[in-house]
């Protein structure tokens, strides 16, 4: 786990082992949580969970808490991995920032409009539409808000 911070906001990256004990990664992920929430800048946490969230598990529904405990949403609900035998939502990004998370919905609702045609097209670049556009588009926002600040901290966490 790697975390910058900015002037107006804090970026985390993510990446937790597809076997890794869920308890040990919950202890630290709660750990850069509680120092993030003195805070009250915005936060994006990104990365590779490999936490499915199209699943009910323990750890699913303990790390949905958690996030949301600390007002983090996440913005992908949709497979982001898929293979021939099944399909999963490990990778995603979680924040605080409400305007991204309305935006992201807005578009979710076109999305929606646009599945409702059952356009072959669509049904074949379904994935690569929400997944790679959107975590494409929502890095270029975050580009766009640095583009003017300097890192003014590193963090180990």
């Amino acid at each position: 786990m790697a975390c910058v911070e900015l002037e107006r906001f804090i970026v985390v990256s993510v990446y937790r082992p597809p076997n890794s004990l869920y308890d040990s990664f919950e202890n630290i992920l709660e750990h850069v949580l509680l120092k993030l929430s003195v805070s009250n800048k915005h936060i994006f946490i990104c990365g590779d969970f490999n936490i499915n969230l199209l699943e009910n598990t323990n750890a699913t529904i303990r790390f949905r808490t958690l996030l949301k405990s600390y007002n983090l949403s996440n913005l992908f609900s949709e497979p982001t991995r898929k293979t021939s035998t099944s399909a999963t939502c490990i990778d995603n990004i979680f924040t605080n920032m409400l305007i991204v998370q309305e935006t992201y919905s807005l578009f979710l609702l076109i999305l929606d409009v646009w599945r409702s045609l059952e356009v072959k097209f669509w049904q074949e670049l379904r994935m690569f539409v929400i997944v790679k556009i959107l975590m494409f588009t929502t890095w270029i926002y975050l580009i766009a808000l640095m583009m003017n600040l300097v890192p003014s901290l590193l963090l180990k966490l």
